[in-house]
This record gives structure tokens, C-alpha cells and sequence, in this order.
């Protein structure tokens, strides 16, 4: 059995082993299905991969003339379709999933575009609930390594190429809508080349501070990016400063802009392993008794936003949205790695919470289901508020692993031990998810509770680790 964290790591003989000290960021290879592997290797390991990176200038990194360059060599393949662009801090993945859900549940074909992905990158392009296959992943990505070279454009990013082949699929297939999550920042993210109907905007928290701004002003300012002229706005509920940009940022473009929490609400929540119910109000339109397998408060205010999302899309687009499509959409989401219950005896439960807003967000949900973890297996990248989130899940929990994804971001188990002792009962080191994982079990009884979170890297290798699929992949 590992020793208990005093003061320096230590495994006995028969412990789990030494935190590796070459540690080194994982190869794509490893993160995609073996039938596209070898192309995507020679391609893609070429390009700058900035979601593996903790430091570098945000402002010189992106560019979207270089984007706008890529998908004219394409064929403009983003201009064939309607698009809802989602941005924010917190919540971007679920409310994408429920509103996708929300649309193809009314029949329009539905793209959908989000990262990270968790086990295979094909996860992050979607038509439905099914990602594109490796033969179309492989061949739209055979004609962007092409067209580039043609043409001689230089400085392409792995995400610029990956929202460049998701248009692509986009197009070819003849969608309706597509659903388009913002990886980073939103004013010059990829996706922001778009025409979109309308934007939504998340809750706004501290994220990526070291690149987006120290203030929520600075980062709410930077998201408003999305904010396009005459284009309607949703908003989930905001602190006071985000509000005031986001208002702003209406007003200037002359967005229509519609503010849950305000003649948009819901009552009558309730939550529990099987999911989340609540009555919601939509302006004048009432819904008794939503369900949605997804977990938590949280989820039923990413839902609100969604809803009246899909309501707007929907007439945007000449659709009407019905009752019966939002409570389908809403029973049919699918999304991994989002308070996740995998398994019971013990329970195991996936959640890639990794910043304060969203540890709070899982904490609250745990409390109210649970009470408390018994093993807590954490690991987070070393650019986020390890200190913050730390205080939040760390006191939740018996007994904390912690551990490190295979890769350049994360900060190692050692180092989290030593800065993190002061909030833990029980601590403890592991190597890589799988021995934590492995320990975690075997301290547990059939009526425990395992956690891993902290990172959706982590919560990613945890999946293939246990042989789970996010869809068909």
C-alpha cells in the first residue's frame, strides 16, 4: 500500500513506484484511432498545438485572416451553413450538447463542434450524436494537407486545421445548423470567421488568465468578441462586471440580447444520480417537469441557456421549436467526463471541473448527492488555479491521490502533494492515472465514492484506461 504524503513522497517496495521525472506531453498518436493514425502523425505532429501549451503571446498566436486564407483555399465551406457560436468559461460543452440535442430532436441535421475531446479527436466533429468517421476525418484532412501546400500558407495551428476539416464535413453532409464551442477566448478564436444566427455567452470566471486577462473585465471583453452586429445574444446569468460588458457589448452591436435569470428561470429542481428535473419558464412558454441525464444545478442553468437558444435558432433558421423537441433534446443529451457516474460498488465518478467555478459547481452537486468522496483522484495542468480549485474538492474528500496526466501541461503528483498537503486528511502520490486508479479501489469499499477530476486530461485517459467509449469511436 502507498504511504500516507508526510512532509516528502514515499513508496514502499510494494507501492505503486516513482513518479516518472522524464515527464514529457503524450504524442497525438495516442489520442487518435488507429485506422487514420499514420497520416495524421506526419500531419498533424507538424502543426503548433497551443492546447498543449501553458505560456506563449495570445495576441501573435492566433489569427483569424489565416483561418479566413485556409477555408477560401477550401472552398468557403463555412459560409453553406447557419451557425450558433458558444463561448464563456463555464458550461460551453454541455450547453453546445444540449442545444444540438435540442435541434436534431426537432429534425434539423446538427454539426457540432467542441474540445477537448476526451478519447479520440473524431469526438470533437459530430453530425447528431455520431463523429465523423476515420475514412472522412482522414480524407478532408488529406485535402487541407493539400490546398496548404498548394497555395504555401504558412503558420496553421492543430485547432485552426481541425475547425477547418469540421467545416468541411459541415458542408459536405448538407447540415442544417451547426453548434460551434469556442476553444479559447472567442475574438480570435477559429470558429469567430463565422456568419452565426445568434451567440450565447456561458458564465464568465477566472480561465486562462495568463492569456485572456487578470480581470473578468479583460476576460469578459475578450469572449464579447463573438458578439456579432444585429446577431441576438443569450446570456447565462454573470457576475455584476462580466454583466456590464456583455451589455455593452449589445448594445454597441446591436444585438438583441436575452439574460437568463431574468424572465427566463426555472423552480421545482431536483437532482439526482439519474439526472436533473426542473419546470423552466422561457419568456411566456412554461415546461413542467424537464429531464436530462446530465448532473447538477449547474446543468439546468446551461439547459435554460440552451432552450432559449434553440427557440431563437430555431426562427432564425424557419423551424419552430416544440415542447416535445426541448423535453427529447433535453432526455437524449450525451456528454462524457461531466459528473459522470461510471460505475457502482464503488461508485466512480468522472468530472473534468479545472477551474474554481466549476470545482464549486461539482462540489455543491456532491454534497447534494453524496456528502462526501471517499478517495479523491486529482491531477490538474499547471496554468490553472491549482491553489483555488484545490480548496474547494480537496476538504471534500477521506483520502487524495494525486497524480498527473501524460502530458506537458500537467502538473506533476509530487509538486501537487507538497503544495497541497495543507488541505487534505489522508494524501497520497501515484505515478499515472491507471495505478491511481488501481489504489483507489483497492482502499475502497463496495458503498465508497471515487472522484477523479481536475482535468479533463486526466478524466480522458481515465476513460481509455477503462476501455470506455464517448461514442462511436
Amino acid at each position: 500500500m502507498l504511504s500516507p504524503f508526510i512532509g516528502a513522497v514515499s513508496f514502499p517496495a510494494e507501492g505503486i513506484g516513482i513518479l516518472r521525472e522524464n515527464h514529457q506531453g503524450f504524442p497525438l498518436k495516442e489520442n487518435i484511432q488507429s485506422e487514420a493514425r499514420i497520416f495524421l502523425d506526419m500531419y498533424l505532429e507538424r502543426l503548433i498545438d497551443y492546447e498543449k501549451l501553458t505560456h506563449y503571446n495570445y495576441k501573435s498566436a492566433y489569427s483569424l485572416e489565416r483561418v479566413e486564407e485556409l477555408l477560401e483555399l477550401l472552398g468557403n465551406p463555412h459560409k453553406r451553413f447557419p451557425s450558433v457560436v458558444i463561448s464563456g468559461t463555464k458550461g460551453k460543452g454541455s450547453t453546445a450538447a444540449i442545444l444540438a440535442s435540442i435541434l436534431t430532436a426537432a429534425g434539423r441535421k446538427t454539426g457540432l463542434f467542441t474540445s477537448p475531446h476526451l478519447v479520440s479527436l473524431r469526438e470533437r466533429i459530430k453530425i447528431g450524436t455520431s463523429p465523423i468517421s476515420a475514412g472522412q476525418f482522414k480524407k478532408n484532412l488529406s485535402l487541407i494537407k493539400n490546398a496548404v501546400e498548394a497555395s504555401g500558407l504558412k503558420g496553421l495551428t492543430f485547432f485552426e486545421v481541425l475547425t477547418g476539416a469540421a467545416f468541411l464535413y459541415f458542408a459536405d453532409r448538407k447540415i442544417d445548423v451547426a453548434v460551434l464551442e469556442v476553444g479559447l477566448g472567442g475574438r480570435l478564436d477559429a470558429v469567430n470567421v463565422v456568419d452565426q444566427i445568434l451567440s450565447v455567452m456561458t458564465p464568465i470566471s477566472y480561465d486562462h488568465t495568463q492569456l485572456l486577462g487578470k480581470s473578468i473585465r479583460a476576460i469578459a471583453k475578450e469572449k464579447c468578441g463573438i458578439v456579432k452586429r444585429a446577431v441576438p445574444l443569450v446570456s447565462a446569468p454573470q457576475t455584476e462586471e462580466a454583466e456590464q460588458v456583455i451589455r455593452s457589448a449589445a448594445v454597441r452591436k446591436g444585438s438583441e440580447l436575452f439574460f437568463t435569470g431574468e424572465d427566463i428561470d426555472y423552480k421545482n429542481l431536483k437532482i439526482s444520480a439519474s439526472g436533473t428535473s426542473f419546470d423552466a419558464r422561457i419568456g411566456r412558454r412554461r415546461y413542467k417537469d424537464l429531464h436530462m441525464p446530465l448532473i447538477g444545478r449547474h446543468q439546468a442553468e446551461n439547459a435554460l441557456a440552451a432552450i432559449t437558444a434553440a427557440g431563437i435558432a430555431g426562427e432564425r433558421s424557419g423551424l419552430k421549436i416544440r415542447e416535445s423537441d426541448v423535453r427529447n433534446g433535453l432526455s437524449r443529451v450525451k456528454l462524457a467526463g461531466r459528473f459522470q457516474i461510471f460505475s457502482k460498488g464503488p461508485y466512480l465518478i468522472l468530472d473534468g471541473a479545472h477551474n474554481r467555478a466549476s470545482a464549486q459547481a461539482l462540489s455543491d452537486t456532491f454534497k447534494r448527492l453524496f456528502g462526501k468522496v471517499s478517495v479523491l483522484v486529482f491531477g490538474i495542468s499547471s496554468d490553472k488555479d491549482i491553489e483555488g480549485v484545490a480548496r474547494i474538492l480537496c476538504p471534500l474528500a477521506d483520502s487524495v491521490i494525486f497524480t498527473n496526466a501524460d502530458s506537458q501541461r500537467a502538473e506533476p503528483g509530487a509538486a501537487l502533494a507538497r503544495r497541497l498537503k495543507g488541505f487534505c486528511r489522508d494524501c497520497y502520490t501515484a505515478p499515472d492515472i491507471k495505478d491511481a486508479l488501481t489504489f483507489a479501489k483497492a482502499i475502497s469499499g463496495m458503498k465508497d465514492v471515487i472522484l477523479v477530476t481536475g482535468s479533463f486530461f486526466l478524466v480522458g485517459e481515465a476513460l481509455k484506461h477503462l476501455g470506455a467509449k464517448t461514442g462511436k469511436l
